[in-house]
């Protein structure tokens, strides 16, 4: 059902921006590759979770997991970078002879 609904969403976006400019193509690649993270990410966090999603301490109880979720991988995302950054990446060859 996820899945359909998905679909929808990605149709819907294609026919709104059918006989639009190429920026509006753009904009609406990223907008469906947006919507496929959020979603993916989410249905895979939320999994494992109780969740009320008809209540407004659910809705919040969500928010609060997926926001600390992806704060925490953008801060690991940091890490990783910062270190590749830092790493000597000089070739370091030796001639044999």
């Amino acid at each position: 059902m996820n899945w359909i609904i998905f679909a929808i969403f990605i149709v819907l976006i294609f026919v709104f921006l059918r006989f639009k400019h190429l920026k509006h193509k753009i904009i609406a690649i990223f907008l469906i590759i947006s919507v496929f993270f959020v979603y993916t990410t989410a249905s895979s966090l939320f999994q494992g979770e109780d969740i009320d999603w008809k209540s407004f301490a659910g809705v919040e109880k969500a928010t609060k997991i997926y926001f600390s979720w992806l704060g925490n991988a953008l801060g690991n995302l940091k890490t990783l970078s910062g270190n590749a950054i830092k790493m000597n990446w000089d070739t370091n060859e030796t001639v044999v002879k």
